[in-house]
């Protein structure tokens, strides 16, 4: 875009997004109403004026890529969010009991001066850097952060984020004061009671929402692995059939359908670490006994050349799902199963090693499908997710992985802007990609959108890599051909947050910019 476009294009959104920051009714703009009608619209402008520089002053950590700032934010949000709850506290018992008839008693300390009343309007904004989270949000919305937008642009819009705050604080002053002598001193006394409970209010949801999180934290929290089809029907011919599993304690629940139909053994779970096994080997079979059960569920388990059984768990229905749970505690194995509750079906003694795998196996043919698959325990890395196998070919397994995933690199991408040097580089067509992490890299799974050699891409297939820089936020790109050949020469790839990553093949002079999508 032309400079002149793109001073259009950044003047607009900045205004937009100063006037939404400006805008939610919360502390700030009571205190704002609070001022205005007690001392005048001079003093309640000045007020809103300290909160747009404040404002501003976060726009800037946001949009010059402080992201130390920002790491230190998300770590500390909830000891950050008490003590800024406490100073609004603090500002909202002191509105409670302050008494405007002393104003009138000593005219000399009820004048404000500028300074005095924007400096107090920048301390209770700043007093909450939780704010830096709605900027992010705001950026990404309205795309403010471009790579083609110059300093001198950016600048103009920051000035129009200001402006647009300070217009929005000048509107909300000026229509309180046009209300304001309808107000008798008791009137002021009273919405000096009302506004520092309401701020008041204000503080002390932020505080027990923070220790709430932070009380929350302490605890093992569930990760799921899936919530639809997750890894999809596993068999014993695929690699990607395992779990790495956390040392110490875990607590470990899936569903299994289509247990019992075939007509060997449908399934096992299987337990590895340290070259040793044990297996437990799953069956759902007829009762026979009595219509009312029609099914049971048994398990043995196979270990250091020990064959146990367990006690069969009768189920309700032959057809519905069986839910099984497995508890590792000081070593000792639970497992459980049931279709309307957990049943104990099989306990096993403290093993004398760590298992670190859990691999799920059933027979060729199988019908046998592991879903609703969740690991609770204190030790977990997310991390070690990377090592799951997940069959992306599938969509009920790609939207129940980005149902849970906190990276922002992973996601739907779509390639909505190019440079090409055709003589150097020509695109297959207007990808559609998925991006999910492998550890520290990324792995870029092909959608559609392929217009050259389409029957050579198949929805679920790698496309390329990329892999991890010293420099944050860059990578190395693997791009392959459809042969599954890389492309020659150093492709480079920027990450630019919340939704634009840029693929610069630098050999063949040609850049690729990916959009994210929400959903696909």
């Amino acid at each position: 875009m032309s400079f002149l476009e793109g001073l259009i294009y950044i003047m607009w959104r900045g205004l937009a997004i100063g006037i939404i920051i400006s805008a939610p009714m919360g502390p700030v703009g009571i205190l704002c109403v609070q001022r205005t009608l007690e001392k005048g619209r001079k003093t309640g402008f000045y007020t809103g004026v300290g909160a747009a520089i404040s404002d501003l002053f976060y726009c800037l950590i946001t949009g010059f890529g402080l992201s130390l700032v920002e790491d230190f934010l998300k770590a500390n949000q909830d000891i950050i969010q008490v003590v800024g709850s406490i100073v609004i506290a603090a500002f909202g018992i002191y509105l409670f009991k302050s008494n405007p008839s002393r104003n009138l008693k000593k005219p000399d300390a009820a004048l404000s001066t500028g300074k005095r009343d924007i400096m107090k309007g920048f301390l209770f904004t700043f007093s909450n850097p939780l704010i830096i989270f709605l900027i992010i949000g705001l950026f990404a919305r309205f795309n403010f952060l471009l790579p083609e937008i110059s300093v001198a642009q950016y600048i103009a819009g920051y000035i129009f984020i200001i402006i647009g705050a300070l217009g929005w604080w000048w509107m909300v002053s000026y229509f309180v004061n046009k209300v304001r002598s309808h107000f008798n001193l008791r009137s002021m006394w009273l919405i000096n009671k009302i506004t520092g409970s309401i701020i008041m209010v204000f503080a002390l949801v932020g505080i027990i929402t923070a220790i709430t999180n932070i009380a929350s934290a302490a605890r093992p929290s569930a990760i799921y692995l899936n919530t639809v089809r997750g890894m999809g029907e596993w068999d014993n011919s695929r690699d990607s059939n395992f779990l790495r599993l956390p040392n110490g304690d875990f607590a470990l629940q899936m569903r299994l359908s289509g247990l019992g139909n075939g007509k060997e053994k449908s399934a096992a779970l299987v337990l590895k670490g340290e070259g040793k096994t044990v297996s437990v080997n799953l069956d759902k079979e007829e009762s026979g006994y009595n219509e009312l059960y029609p099914s049971i569920i048994s398990a043995s388990v196979e270990h250091d050349n020990i064959k146990l059984d367990g006690t069969p768990v009768t189920l309700d229905s032959g057809e519905a799902p069986v839910a099984l749970s497995l508890v590792s505690r000081n070593g000792a194995l639970l497992l459980r199963a049931g279709d309307r509750g957990y049943q104990p079906l099989l306990q096993l003694p403290e093993l004398s090693w760590q298992p670190d795998t859990l691999v799920f196996v059933k027979k060729p043919g199988s019908p046998v499908t592991a879903d609703y698959i969740s690991l609770v325990s204190e030790n977990f890395d997310p991390a070690s997710l990377a090592s799951c196998g997940y069959d992306f070919a599938d969509q009920d397994v790609r939207d129940s992985y980005l149902r849970r995933v906190t990276d922002s690199v992973e996601g739907y991408w779509e390639i909505f802007d190019r440079t090409l040097e055709d003589e150097k580089l020509r695109m297959g067509g207007d990808y559609r990609l998925m991006i999910a992490a492998t550890g520290s890299d990324y792995a870029i799974y092909y959608m559609s959108g392929a217009a050259k050699n389409p029957d050579k891409w198949a929805e679920g297939d790698i496309k390329g890599k990329l892999t991890s820089d010293v420099h944050k936020n860059v990578y190395d790109v693997t791009w392959l051909d459809p042969a599954g050949n890389p492309i020659e020469g150093e492709i480079k790839a920027q990450f630019t947050a919340p939704d634009l990553l840029t693929l610069q093949f630098v050999d063949q002079s040609s850049t690729l910019r990916l959009k994210k999508l929400k959903k696909q």
